[in-house]
Order: C-alpha cells, then structure tokens, then sequence
C-alpha cells in the first residue's frame, strides 16, 4: 500500500513510500514515466537537439540504521521505501 508523508521530508522530487518492493503502485507509476519519456524523446528527436529531460525513480531504503552516522539503510534493514522521481541530464 502506497502512502505519502511529508515528515522529514525536503525534496520536492519525493512522491510516495511503500511497504514493500511488489507494490503495484511502483509499476503503475514506472509504466507513466515510460510513456511520457517516449513522447519526450520524440519531441526532442524532431526539434534535432535535446531540449526535454527524461524522467526516472529512484527507490531509497528507510527504516533502522547501524550507525548514526550512516546516510542510508541498507537494504536488508529496510522496513519501507520512498520513491521520488529523478531527472536524467
């Protein structure tokens, strides 16, 4: 089940978190990119340079962590995930 918080949160590039990897809501939302990058690179293909960026996700681990000091979760720790969507350059 796919869920939005906002705590703790500072990028706007963040979407929703889920519980586990399996989620529907992941492929739903990786079938949308898919679909709006295909007309992207169109557009670019015609206009003959690059002028729109592709979009992807990016799935980051939450939950317990070792060390304090550690940036992320490892993935064998994590108890769910935030999706965000990134930009290709």
């Amino acid at each position: 089940m796919a869920y939005v918080t906002y705590k703790n949160r500072s990028s706007s590039d963040y979407k929703f978190t889920v519980d586990t990897l399996d989620d529907p809501v992941i492929g739903d939302l990786k079938q949308l990119l898919k679909e709006h990058n295909s007309v992207l690179n169109r557009v670019n293909k015609n206009l003959g340079f690059r002028k729109y960026n592709t979009k992807g996700i990016r799935i980051r681990p939450r939950g317990p962590r070792k060390n304090s000091w550690a940036h992320d979760t490892p993935w064998e720790n994590a108890t769910h995930y935030d999706v965000y969507i990134r930009e290709y350059y």
